[in-house]
């Protein structure tokens, strides 16, 4: 078993996001086993051995334009107005602080070298997420 924290970087691509063939079943953490569930190229989810479960975050590295572009993918997602305003239920400054962790992912893949292939909910394809504002 290994910690949670010592798990090798994950690819964000394909059959490959499915972590429970990536990792082992179980997991130490803070000496209890978990088992990983699902997850994307920005969080996965685990359940401990008391059935409780946690989210975590990705670490946002791609070593290519594919894995690069799931992140974007995946961003997208958590970019769309349903998901910052959490259906209405956050104000507009609550949901610009959404807006800006997530896009300090996308700005992440950026400095990797990999601009969107795709258009999105804020950028069109080739756009620099580095340049897209709250408002945008």
């Amino acid at each position: 078993m290994m910690d949670i924290e010592e798990c090798p970087k994950l690819p964000y691509f394909g059959e490959s996001l499915d972590l429970n063939k990536l990792l082992p079943e179980e997991v130490n953490m803070s000496r209890k086993k978990a088992k990983i569930i699902s997850g994307d190229s920005i969080y996965y989810t685990y359940r401990d051995s008391k059935g409780m479960y946690s989210l975590r975050e990705h670490q946002i590295s791609p070593s290519n334009q594919e894995e690069a572009d799931q992140i974007y993918n995946d961003l997208n997602g958590y970019l769309c107005d349903e998901c910052l305003y959490e259906d209405g239920e956050l104000s507009a400054s609550e949901a610009e602080e959404k807006f800006i962790f997530y896009m300090a992912k996308a700005r992440r893949a950026e400095r990797f070298g990999y601009l969107p292939t795709e258009d999105g909910e804020r950028w069109r394809a080739g756009d620099r997420p580095s340049l897209i504002k709250w408002g945008d």
